[in-house]
């Protein structure tokens, strides 16, 4: 069984029930009324939370385990397949933003060898597009985001 726990849409889905303005792209949290606010509601996604996730979702799907199979001690368990951890530089520091992106981009780079590392601009870029592009990470209009293929 795979169950999918994204930790910024449930962050996010905790400030809005706590009526905390947010700004979001993608998979990451950009800016946050409350950071204070913020921060206790990212501490609280520990493991409890998690392991009440995955129950909760095994007690709502059809078993492969037969009655018989339970009353032996078969269950599912829990095991992480990926793990990510946020870090809020970039609310406490903002500008240490350049200096934590280029160390993802260092760190990453050697992750399975990937043949590229792009930025997502505001505006498409094609072969037509006329001008002379420059990469700068901490500008308006440019979200950093890494793709490593």
């Amino acid at each position: 069984m795979w169950i999918w726990l994204n930790g910024h849409s449930w962050a996010q889905r905790q400030l809005v029930k706590a009526g905390i303005t947010y700004q979001a792209a993608d998979n990451m949290l950009l800016s946050c009324e409350d950071p204070v606010a913020l921060q206790r509601t990212c501490d609280r996604l520990g493991t409890g939370a998690v392991k009440d996730f995955f129950w909760r979702w095994q007690q709502r799907l059809p078993s492969p385990f037969t009655r018989e199979d339970l009353r032996a001690g078969y269950i599912h368990d829990l095991a992480f397949r990926q793990f990510e951890v946020s870090d809020t530089r970039v609310f406490d520091r903002p500008q240490c933003g350049r200096a934590v992106f280029e160390g993802v981009i260092r760190d990453h780079l050697d992750v399975g060898r990937p043949d590229s590392v792009e930025l997502v601009f505001s505006r498409k870029i094609t072969k037509q597009t006329r001008g002379v592009f420059r990469t700068r990470v901490i500008t308006k209009g440019v979200e950093p985001h890494v793709t490593a293929t």
